[in-house]
Formats: structure tokens, sequence, C-alpha cells
């Protein structure tokens, strides 16, 4: 039978994501195993359909800078 191993996140990255989710309440914060970091959102309400409901970025910055960059509809 195989052995199963699972990494530990490192600290910084446990940190960063609850910053995320305490920053971002109406997203669930995601970093996969190949070191993506997602946020999910929704359902969003009618009034917000025009906003993506699913962001990736490749470090936690960026994804809090994608999550708080105004959408162009919105802009609009």
């Amino acid at each position: 039978m195989p052995t199963i191993t699972t990494r530990r996140r490192p600290d910084w990255a446990d940190q960063a994501k609850a910053a995320l989710h305490r920053d971002f309440p109406d997203c669930n914060i995601v970093l996969t195993d190949r070191g993506n970091w997602w946020a999910l959102r929704g359902p969003l309400p009618p009034e917000r359909m025009h906003e993506p409901d699913t962001v990736e970025a490749t470090t936690p910055d960026e994804l809090r800078a994608a999550l708080t960059r105004p959408t162009t509809a919105a802009a609009a």
C-alpha cells in the first residue's frame, strides 16, 4: 500500500490566507498544492453579477491586488 504524505504549508502562507479571509470575508480563499492562490465568491447578488466570481493569482499579494482592483463594468 502506498504511503500518503502531506506537505505542511509554511507559516507565512497560513498568515497570508488568514489576512485575505479577514479582508475579503465574502471570498473563499484557496491555496493549491501547486502554489496557486484562488478567491471564490458567490453566489453573487444580481447587482454584482458583472464582477468575476473566481480570481486566480500566483502570490497572495497578486490575489489581493486583483480583489481590490475595480472591474471594468463597475468602473464604467
